[in-house]
């Protein structure tokens, strides 16, 4: 059984590449949307995470489903996750860890999967040669990340075998302040000869993200 959420088709491909014959495939989004949270384990089963790092953490909608997730049966054989991103996991697998944990499910393996960023606030867009190679070396990393899921294989998330990086204690500040989640933009279209505040902002009182006459600003 994989759990997966995706915001442009990454984690959702993912999640179709990992899928084995006789395994589930189970959309968070839609669960959330019908408030589906109790699913039944079979004896060996495995159970995935597949879903996209945000802002070095884990998308709100993430957070909400694993906080009413119940696993009934038999304890997952191996419980695991894959974070795409655009620059590595941040602290994305310790938050996944302690909300997962906390709900009584220990994570066996976690595993970053690099594809192209799709971050364009604080980034520049990869080239589209860029892209290719990103996604060429994705193949490759995926095929090895699935055959550690066939075989199970676990390594040690001792505290002294975990990487100590000062992103991991910034964004684990930031889990409460900084939303995660994904709202509509702030569209100032010349085709319409209109100026629509569709919703709310990303962060504060002005938007921080405007298309005007094609072109796209951020604040």
């Amino acid at each position: 059984m994989i759990f997966y959420f995706t915001g442009t088709g990454n984690s959702q491909y993912v999640a179709q590449n990992l899928l084995a014959a006789d395994e589930r495939l189970i959309g968070i989004k839609e669960a959330v949307d019908n408030s589906l949270y109790h699913y039944e384990t079979a004896k060996e089963e495995r159970v995935g995470f597949v879903f996209p790092v945000y802002f070095g953490g884990l998308p709100t909608i993430l957070i909400h489903f694993i906080r009413r997730l119940v696993l009934e049966g038999e304890k997952p054989a191996f419980l695991y996750a894959v974070m795409t991103n655009g620059g590595g996991p941040m602290a994305a697998d310790r938050m996944l860890r302690k909300h997962l944990e906390s709900r009584g499910y220990p994570v066996d393996e976690v595993f970053s999967l690099t594809m192209p960023d799709n971050c364009f606030l604080y980034y520049d867009v990869a080239s589209e040669e860029e892209e290719s190679q990103i996604l060429a070396g994705a193949e490759k990393d995926l095929v090895l990340i699935r055959n550690r899921i066939l075989d199970r294989t676990k390594t040690d998330v001792s505290e002294e075998n975990r990487p100590d990086m000062a992103e991991s204690y910034r964004s684990g500040i930031k889990e409460q302040i900084f939303t995660r989640a994904a709202y509509p933009f702030y569209i100032r279209g010349r085709r319409t000869g209109s100026t629509e505040d569709i919703n709310i902002p990303f962060f504060g009182k002005k938007p921080n993200i405007m298309i005007i006459d094609d072109r796209l600003y951020t604040a």
